[in-house]
């Protein structure tokens, strides 16, 4: 706690608030010292990055086995019945198929653990003590999302090495370095949302019961476990305005390419992917600034 403060006492300093840049080196550090003071205690406290883990790695399982048979038609009559279906999603290998959806489900899941821990260093006093030091407020909130979507990474990493030894192979592993820029769109798109919420709250017991009421629906009513086009008609219309869905389809592309309902619709990977970006961008800017607008609320 004394090493945050000496940091950014210094970097607060009329001297290099005076220097050329010196508000946006002064922002920087501020981010960079809140950034690393949350990856010091993620590293110290390793069972928040394995148990979050837990949750997906075991639909990974459980969910993969239980629809694996799917995308091989199994139980549909007739060879004509079972290569629809397989169009449908685009592939026989429904691992391939079902990875994405779980490295959305652990940027989806993994937002609220810094929007608790914002109400916790709320209710222990820490951005009270935040509050009058030298630095820049933003970089509180910044510094802290950051650190929030780098531990997300980290996991996106764990789940493709886990899903790569399940057989999940890539048909455009050129385009994996895009499957990072959806993540990270979309996880601060999320930290954003669940800040707002958990600023809102202020309480931890009232933010996990919101996050436990939408973040199951967000998920079945997608394209996360299905394609499209095996969905409910009403479920469709409800899929297609879900930013989860977005997501998913972005990072699908990448493993197993288009399915029959993009290839009829002259989709390209590269223009379904474009498409998605754009659209978490939008919701990110969105996000971000009810987030920023109720942290300095909450700051003043």
């Amino acid at each position: 706690m004394a090493q945050v403060f000496k940091m950014v006492d210094t970097a607060g300093s009329p001297a290099s608030l005076a220097s050329p840049g010196g508000a946006l080196s002064h922002l920087l550090l501020d981010i960079y010292t809140l950034y690393r003071r949350t990856m010091i205690r993620m590293v110290r406290q390793p069972a928040q990055l394995i148990f979050s883990l837990a949750q997906p790695l075991a639909w990974f399982l459980f969910f993969g086995q239980l629809f694996s048979r799917l995308t091989t038609g199994f139980g549909v009559v007739g060879a004509g019945g079972q290569g629809q279906l397989s169009a449908q999603f685009g592939t026989t290998n429904y691992t391939a198929f079902f990875l994405p959806a779980i490295i959305v489900q652990v940027l989806l899941f993994g937002p609220v653990n810094s929007a608790l821990g914002f109400i916790n260093d709320d209710q222990t006093g820490y951005l009270t003590k935040l509050r009058v030091a030298p630095i820049n407020r933003l970089s509180i909130m910044l510094g802290n999302l950051l650190a929030d979507v780098t531990r997300m990474l980290i996991q996106v990493v764990i789940v493709l090495l886990l899903g790569f030894v399940a057989g999940a192979r890539p048909v455009h592993p050129e385009l994996l370095p895009l499957l990072f820029v959806i993540a990270t769109l979309f996880g601060l798109m999320m930290g954003g949302i669940w800040l707002f919420i958990g600023l809102t709250t202020r309480n931890m017991q009232a933010t996990y019961l919101i996050f436990n009421f939408f973040s199951l629906p967000l998920l079945f009513a997608s394209s996360a476990q299905l394609p499209l086009g095996l969905l409910p008609g009403w479920l469709q219309v409800v899929a297609q305005y879900n930013p989860v869905t977005y997501a998913v389809n972005a990072l699908r592309v990448i493993f197993i390419g288009l399915n029959a309902r993009q290839a009829a619709g002259h989709q390209t990977e590269l223009s379904i992917i474009a498409l998605s970006a754009g659209i978490l961008t939008a919701l990110l800017v969105l996000a971000l600034t009810a987030g920023v607008w109720r942290f300095r609320k909450q700051m003043q």
